[in-house]
């Protein structure tokens, strides 16, 4: 009898430790600081009075294009905070990286950083309105 009652014991925290990354870990990751989540967010870095490295790291159920629009997001949301209406990008870095999940084997997770610099409306080619940006990538 205590033997049958480990096994179910034993079986039980299987379950229910195998489920937990099943529950939790399947939903991509949505905008949010990294420092919120386990499954990856946003980060900034303040590199002079005009300039911002933001970075934005997601898992395996976010698509590359999403995880680059919440970096571009993120880029407005500054900027306005600034008290600036546009920004420029000064550098990009895209990957992809793979990662061993376990149970699920290799799977590829997207990051992507940027570094902007505030500028005046008009005064610089490809320069991005953060208003813009902000209506027009919808955030959940």
């Amino acid at each position: 009898m205590r033997k049958r009652f480990a096994f179910k014991s034993c079986t039980m925290f299987f379950c229910v430790m195998l489920s937990i990354p099943l529950i939790f870990g399947c939903a991509p990751t949505g905008y949010q600081p990294a420092e919120e989540s386990f499954a990856g967010g946003y980060t900034d870095l303040r590199i002079s009075p005009t300039m911002y490295r933001i970075s934005f790291e997601g898992n395996a159920y976010i698509s590359g294009e999403k995880a680059y629009q919440y970096t571009l997001y993120r880029a407005a949301e500054i900027t306005k905070e600034n008290n600036f209406s546009w920004f420029k990008i000064m550098n990009k870095d895209e990957v992809l990286r793979s990662e061993y999940a376990g149970l699920l084997g290799f799977v590829e997770k997207p990051r992507n950083a940027i570094v902007i610099k505030f500028v005046e409306e008009g005064s610089s080619m490809n320069a991005y309105s953060a208003d813009e940006i902000l209506k027009s990538i919808h955030i959940k």
